[in-house]
């Protein structure tokens, strides 16, 4: 058990790597990539994704049993190492940036990490042409899209055709066009009511009430940015693809893993510790604390892991700092040790050496 969390705490430092957005830890890596093997597409033979692949053997060596064909160094070197962080980085940053819509940048960078053959971009420029009509109030594109793929999204329960109909009838009624949205609504809506009824019912008394605030709703922009992520999700459920961006996992899966009580409280905030940064810690909000059987104890001055190479030292006031950082200071300050904390000054020698029990 003290292996396991020894183990973990190791991660739990490097751990900040993954924030920093320079390489995930191995640790996060377990959880992952696992599910990122549904994301490729099915012609692709999984050995051909340096970081689909290498889940389901575990450990380093057999790792790069799958990589012999990508790499030409047979050794583990640290820079195939960086280098195979940076392009699972790479591709985490490209299917955030194609489900934002930022399809210029992720081609640009598509192109200069030759990620072509490991990320689904084609998708994605499928779908674009579709989002930009219904940004633009056009639903029609996207009903083509949903008689092309009726019987996939009945599997999946999709509402998206039925909300698409609703909005061409609640853009007829918004214009005046009453005897139009009548007839739009015996012949396009009338065969939803055995499944939609309410919603159904809610739409028609917009003829008669449109300006009631029960149903006014149904006139407001926002609608079209539902229909929008509606159409989005679709999309991936159809091409079995995450519905949420790899990045957040990631993002989420690092920052729990960091994430204890001292990062919350603004006092015991940690220069070196990413929770602590405001950016971080508001994104971390909603996440869990990480679990702990055992304490890890981090250096405030240097940032390092106190441990037994660099055991923990406790000052005249109660404050405990590594041994490396402080022998250090000493070194420059004449035997002298100043807390960061609270800016007293006291003669190395005044140190004593805490246990961790």
């Amino acid at each position: 058990n003290n292996n396991n969390n020894n183990n973990n705490n190791n991660n739990n430092t490097r751990g900040a790597n993954l924030v920093e957005i320079n390489s995930p830890p191995d640790a996060t890596d377990e959880r992952i990539t696992e599910p990122i093997t549904s994301t490729e597409k099915g012609d692709h033979q999984p050995s051909s994704h340096p970081s689909t692949s290498q889940q389901h053997h575990g450990g380093h060596h057999h790792r790069h049993h799958h990589h012999h064909h990508h790499h030409h160094h047979h050794h583990h070197h640290p820079r195939d190492e960086k280098q195979r962080h940076r392009l699972r980085l790479d591709r985490f940053l490209v299917d955030y940036m194609l489900r934002q819509g930022y399809f210029a940048s992720a081609a640009s960078l598509i192109e200069s990490s030759h990620l072509s053959d490991l990320v689904d971009s084609d998708i994605f420029f499928a779908s674009r042409g579709i989002v930009e009509a219904l940004r633009n109030k056009n639903c029609g594109p996207a009903l083509q899209w949903c008689a092309e793929n009726r019987l996939r999204l009945k599997r999946h329960k999709s509402s998206l055709e039925f909300r698409l109909r609703v909005q061409e009838f609640v853009e007829l009624v918004r214009t005046g066009n009453l005897e139009a949205a009548i007839a739009y609504s015996r012949k396009s809506l009338c065969p939803w009511a055995s499944t939609n009824m309410e919603e159904l019912q809610q739409a028609m008394t917009l003829l008669v009430m449109p300006a009631h605030p029960a149903y006014s709703g149904l006139f407001q922009a926002s609608r079209w940015d539902e229909l929008v992520a509606l159409y989005q999700r679709d999309v991936y459920l159809l091409n079995s693809l995450p519905t949420e961006a790899l990045l957040t996992w990631v993002l989420r899966a690092g920052l729990s893993s960091l994430k204890t009580r001292q990062c919350v409280a603004q006092d015991t905030a940690h220069q070196h510790c990413p929770l602590c940064r405001p950016a971080y810690r508001a994104l971390s909000t909603e996440l869990p604390f990480a679990p702990r059987n055992q304490s890890c104890l981090v250096c405030r001055i240097s940032g390092d892991l106190m441990n037994e190479e660099n055991p923990p030292l406790v000052l005249p006031n109660g404050c405990v700092y590594g041994r490396a950082a402080l022998t250090e200071m000493a070194r420059k300050n004449n035997g002298e040790v100043i807390c960061p904390r609270t800016g007293d000054s006291f003669p190395f020698k005044a140190l004593r050496k805490a246990f961790i029990s």
